[in-house]
């Protein structure tokens, strides 16, 4: 359900609303779901690294991305954010506010590391 109105949104206003489909890498998706067969879902393995190459394959194709961000730069900052949002779970009992986890993770982005 949640995937078709994200479809329709998309249609009814290209501007304003995207979006991206992660498969399990074997599932049977197009069984169940035929109208996908022209979108080519991206199939991952459940690993970080399969889940970040599609994603920010996908964000590289959208008009408004930060140019020349690759997979392996994501992943080389990644176990810096995962510290980072470490901290900030334990300050807030699990709950970290959401603007503090982008804000965090916006941070790390621009760091030299």
């Amino acid at each position: 359900l949640e995937l078709g109105m994200a479809m329709a949104r998309r249609f009814m206003d290209p501007e304003e609303h995207d979006w991206l489909l992660l498969v399990p890498r074997g599932h049977a998706y197009l069984r169940y779901v035929s109208d996908l067969a022209a979108y080519d879902p991206a199939p991952h393995d459940g690993s970080i690294e399969s889940v970040v190459r599609p994603v920010v394959f996908w964000l590289s194709s959208r008009g408004d991305t930060v140019p020349e961000t690759t997979p392996r730069e994501v992943l080389s900052k990644l176990p810096t954010f995962q510290d980072r949002k470490r901290h900030l779970d334990a300050e807030w009992d699990g709950n970290p506010p959401w603007a503090d986890i982008v804000w965090a993770a916006s941070r790390v982005a621009k760091s030299r590391i």
